[in-house]
Protein backbone atom coordinates (compact mmCIF):
# COMPACT_ATOMS: atom_id res chain seq x y z
CA UNK A 1 0.00 0.00 0.00
CA UNK A 2 3.09 2.96 0.86
CA UNK A 3 4.27 2.22 -2.66
CA UNK A 4 1.04 2.44 -4.17
CA UNK A 5 0.09 5.46 -2.52
CA UNK A 6 3.80 6.97 -3.58
CA UNK A 7 2.79 6.56 -6.98
CA UNK A 8 -0.34 7.68 -6.93
CA UNK A 9 -0.37 11.61 -6.47
CA UNK A 10 1.05 13.29 -8.99
CA UNK A 11 -1.72 13.07 -11.31
CA UNK A 12 -3.81 14.84 -8.27
CA UNK A 13 -1.59 17.80 -7.81
CA UNK A 14 -2.86 19.88 -10.97
CA UNK A 15 -6.41 19.42 -10.30
CA UNK A 16 -6.81 22.60 -7.77
CA UNK A 17 -8.05 25.13 -10.34
CA UNK A 18 -8.23 25.62 -14.03
CA UNK A 19 -5.80 27.73 -14.89
CA UNK A 20 -4.49 28.27 -18.36
CA UNK A 21 -1.94 25.31 -19.69
CA UNK A 22 2.32 25.45 -19.26
CA UNK A 23 4.20 24.14 -21.15
CA UNK A 24 5.68 21.53 -18.67
CA UNK A 25 8.68 22.83 -16.01
CA UNK A 26 10.17 25.17 -18.66
CA UNK A 27 7.28 28.00 -17.77
CA UNK A 28 8.40 30.98 -16.41
CA UNK A 29 6.86 34.32 -15.30
CA UNK A 30 3.62 36.31 -16.54
CA UNK A 31 5.26 39.17 -18.81
CA UNK A 32 3.81 41.67 -16.88
CA UNK A 33 6.46 44.79 -15.67
CA UNK A 34 7.16 44.11 -12.16
CA UNK A 35 10.51 46.61 -12.40
CA UNK A 36 9.42 48.73 -9.75
CA UNK A 37 9.40 45.16 -7.42
CA UNK A 38 12.71 43.88 -8.82
CA UNK A 39 15.63 44.63 -6.26
CA UNK A 40 18.62 45.21 -7.85
CA UNK A 41 20.64 42.44 -7.02
CA UNK A 42 21.19 41.70 -11.13
CA UNK A 43 20.90 43.11 -14.10
CA UNK A 44 17.40 44.35 -15.30
CA UNK A 45 18.16 42.83 -19.00
CA UNK A 46 20.72 40.44 -19.82
CA UNK A 47 20.63 37.68 -22.43
CA UNK A 48 19.60 34.25 -20.60
CA UNK A 49 22.17 31.02 -20.53
CA UNK A 50 22.08 28.20 -22.52
CA UNK A 51 20.00 25.34 -21.65
CA UNK A 52 23.24 23.12 -21.15
CA UNK A 53 24.38 25.94 -18.65
CA UNK A 54 21.40 26.27 -17.01
CA UNK A 55 21.31 21.97 -16.76
CA UNK A 56 25.29 22.20 -15.87
CA UNK A 57 23.66 24.57 -12.51
CA UNK A 58 21.02 21.63 -10.92
CA UNK A 59 22.30 20.26 -7.88
CA UNK A 60 24.33 17.00 -8.22
CA UNK A 61 22.94 13.91 -6.18
CA UNK A 62 25.58 14.10 -4.12
CA UNK A 63 25.15 17.87 -3.70
CA UNK A 64 21.42 17.47 -2.72
CA UNK A 65 22.29 14.78 0.11
CA UNK A 66 23.46 11.30 1.53
CA UNK A 67 21.52 8.64 -0.45
CA UNK A 68 19.90 10.66 -3.50
CA UNK A 69 19.94 9.31 -6.79
CA UNK A 70 18.58 10.21 -10.29
CA UNK A 71 18.09 6.97 -11.41
CA UNK A 72 15.53 6.83 -14.18
CA UNK A 73 14.34 3.18 -13.15
CA UNK A 74 13.01 5.13 -10.05
CA UNK A 75 11.58 7.70 -12.15
CA UNK A 76 7.83 6.39 -12.75
CA UNK A 77 7.94 6.22 -8.77
CA UNK A 78 8.61 9.69 -8.29
CA UNK A 79 5.62 11.52 -7.19
CA UNK A 80 7.63 15.32 -6.71
CA UNK A 81 7.50 14.93 -10.65
CA UNK A 82 5.04 17.19 -11.14
CA UNK A 83 4.67 19.26 -8.14
CA UNK A 84 6.90 22.16 -9.67
CA UNK A 85 4.48 22.62 -12.67
CA UNK A 86 1.54 22.03 -10.44
CA UNK A 87 3.01 25.22 -8.33
CA UNK A 88 3.54 27.30 -11.47
CA UNK A 89 -0.49 26.11 -12.46
CA UNK A 90 -1.87 27.49 -9.37
CA UNK A 91 -0.18 30.88 -9.64
CA UNK A 92 -1.76 31.50 -13.18
CA UNK A 93 1.71 31.90 -14.63
CA UNK A 94 1.89 32.93 -17.89
CA UNK A 95 4.62 31.62 -20.21
CA UNK A 96 7.54 33.27 -20.80
CA UNK A 97 9.19 32.90 -24.31
CA UNK A 98 12.25 34.65 -23.71
CA UNK A 99 13.38 31.97 -20.50
CA UNK A 100 15.89 29.38 -20.38
CA UNK A 101 14.85 26.36 -18.09
CA UNK A 102 16.36 23.23 -16.65
CA UNK A 103 14.80 20.68 -14.03
CA UNK A 104 16.00 17.09 -12.25
CA UNK A 105 14.19 14.60 -10.41
CA UNK A 106 15.80 13.16 -7.37
CA UNK A 107 15.22 10.42 -4.60
CA UNK A 108 16.43 8.90 -1.66
CA UNK A 109 15.06 5.32 -2.77
CA UNK A 110 11.92 3.79 -3.86
CA UNK A 111 9.79 5.04 -1.44
CA UNK A 112 11.62 8.68 -0.98
CA UNK A 113 11.79 11.13 -0.41
CA UNK A 114 11.57 12.83 -3.30
CA UNK A 115 12.82 16.55 -4.40
CA UNK A 116 12.25 17.71 -8.15
CA UNK A 117 15.07 21.24 -8.58
CA UNK A 118 13.94 23.59 -11.07
CA UNK A 119 15.96 26.73 -12.40
CA UNK A 120 14.42 29.19 -14.92
CA UNK A 121 16.74 32.23 -16.16
CA UNK A 122 14.46 35.11 -17.60
CA UNK A 123 14.81 39.34 -17.31
CA UNK A 124 14.60 40.37 -13.68
CA UNK A 125 11.43 41.96 -14.01
CA UNK A 126 10.05 38.83 -15.27
CA UNK A 127 11.27 36.84 -12.30
CA UNK A 128 9.80 39.18 -9.64
CA UNK A 129 6.71 38.99 -11.47
CA UNK A 130 6.27 35.04 -11.34
CA UNK A 131 7.39 35.39 -7.51
CA UNK A 132 4.32 37.68 -7.12
CA UNK A 133 2.18 35.46 -8.72
CA UNK A 134 3.22 32.41 -6.82
CA UNK A 135 1.93 34.37 -3.95
CA UNK A 136 -1.73 34.21 -4.74
CA UNK A 137 -1.16 30.03 -4.89
CA UNK A 138 -2.90 29.28 -1.28
CA UNK A 139 -5.51 31.26 -2.84
CA UNK A 140 -6.28 29.68 -5.87
CA UNK A 141 -5.54 26.15 -4.54
CA UNK A 142 -6.08 26.17 -0.76
CA UNK A 143 -8.11 22.73 -0.78
CA UNK A 144 -9.06 20.91 -3.66
CA UNK A 145 -9.93 17.12 -4.20
CA UNK A 146 -8.42 14.26 -5.91
CA UNK A 147 -7.90 10.89 -6.75
CA UNK A 148 -5.20 8.25 -6.57
CA UNK A 149 -4.71 5.29 -9.23
CA UNK A 150 -7.39 2.54 -8.37
CA UNK A 151 -9.94 5.06 -7.37
CA UNK A 152 -8.91 6.13 -4.23
CA UNK A 153 -10.15 9.81 -2.82
CA UNK A 154 -8.12 12.17 -1.49
CA UNK A 155 -7.94 15.85 -0.27
CA UNK A 156 -4.94 17.92 -0.72
CA UNK A 157 -4.47 21.36 1.37
CA UNK A 158 -1.70 23.90 0.70
CA UNK A 159 -0.71 26.23 3.51
CA UNK A 160 1.91 28.75 4.02
CA UNK A 161 5.58 27.76 5.46
CA UNK A 162 7.93 29.88 7.55
CA UNK A 163 11.28 29.10 5.95
CA UNK A 164 14.47 31.43 6.11
CA UNK A 165 14.73 33.86 3.34
CA UNK A 166 17.13 32.67 0.43
CA UNK A 167 17.92 35.70 -2.08
CA UNK A 168 16.01 38.63 -2.80
CA UNK A 169 12.99 36.73 -2.35
CA UNK A 170 11.89 33.39 -1.08
CA UNK A 171 7.85 32.29 -1.47
CA UNK A 172 7.25 28.68 0.93
CA UNK A 173 3.88 26.27 0.92
CA UNK A 174 3.39 23.07 2.82
CA UNK A 175 1.30 20.38 0.68
CA UNK A 176 -0.33 17.47 3.05
CA UNK A 177 -2.14 14.63 0.73
CA UNK A 178 -4.32 13.14 2.94
CA UNK A 179 -6.90 9.83 2.06
CA UNK A 180 -10.42 10.27 3.77
CA UNK A 181 -10.71 7.60 6.81
CA UNK A 182 -6.82 6.37 6.79
CA UNK A 183 -5.35 10.00 7.36
CA UNK A 184 -1.85 11.50 5.97
CA UNK A 185 -0.19 10.39 3.15
CA UNK A 186 2.11 12.64 1.68
CA UNK A 187 3.59 15.52 2.80
CA UNK A 188 5.75 18.14 0.53
CA UNK A 189 7.85 21.90 0.90
CA UNK A 190 7.22 23.56 -1.90
CA UNK A 191 10.09 26.51 -1.75
CA UNK A 192 10.93 29.27 -4.96
CA UNK A 193 13.52 31.10 -3.97
CA UNK A 194 14.62 34.32 -6.57
CA UNK A 195 18.14 35.82 -6.71
CA UNK A 196 18.41 38.54 -9.73
CA UNK A 197 17.25 36.97 -12.45
CA UNK A 198 17.34 33.44 -11.40
CA UNK A 199 14.62 31.58 -10.09
CA UNK A 200 15.25 28.37 -8.17
CA UNK A 201 12.18 26.43 -7.51
CA UNK A 202 12.64 23.14 -5.15
CA UNK A 203 9.92 20.35 -4.11
CA UNK A 204 10.68 17.85 -1.23
CA UNK A 205 8.17 15.07 -0.39
CA UNK A 206 7.89 12.16 1.60
CA UNK A 207 5.45 10.22 3.80
CA UNK A 208 6.43 12.17 6.78
CA UNK A 209 6.43 15.65 7.66
CA UNK A 210 9.60 16.99 6.29
CA UNK A 211 12.27 19.08 8.82
CA UNK A 212 12.34 23.13 7.68
CA UNK A 213 15.67 22.83 8.35
CA UNK A 214 16.44 20.28 5.65
CA UNK A 215 14.58 21.82 2.98
CA UNK A 216 16.23 25.20 4.04
CA UNK A 217 19.82 23.62 3.44
CA UNK A 218 18.27 22.06 -0.12
CA UNK A 219 17.02 25.19 -0.99
CA UNK A 220 20.32 27.29 0.07
CA UNK A 221 22.63 24.81 -1.51
CA UNK A 222 21.10 25.41 -5.42
CA UNK A 223 20.51 28.92 -5.22
CA UNK A 224 24.17 29.32 -4.50
CA UNK A 225 25.14 26.82 -7.17
CA UNK A 226 22.96 28.54 -8.97
CA UNK A 227 24.10 32.05 -8.19
CA UNK A 228 27.77 30.52 -9.25
CA UNK A 229 27.39 28.92 -12.03
CA UNK A 230 25.06 31.48 -14.21
CA UNK A 231 26.52 35.09 -12.95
Amino acid sequence: MTLFLVVGLTATATACTDPPPLPGPTAAGPTTDASASAPSSGPASMKPPGKSAVTAALLTPAELGAGYSTNPALAGNNPANGMNTSLLDCAEASSDASAVSAHQVYQGGAVGPFVVETITVTQTAQAAALMDRLRTVKKNCHQFDGEMAGGIKMQVTIDDLTVAKVGDDTVAYRLTATVPGAGAALYAHLVTARAGNLVVLLSLMQMTSPDVTVTEKMVEAAVTKARAELR
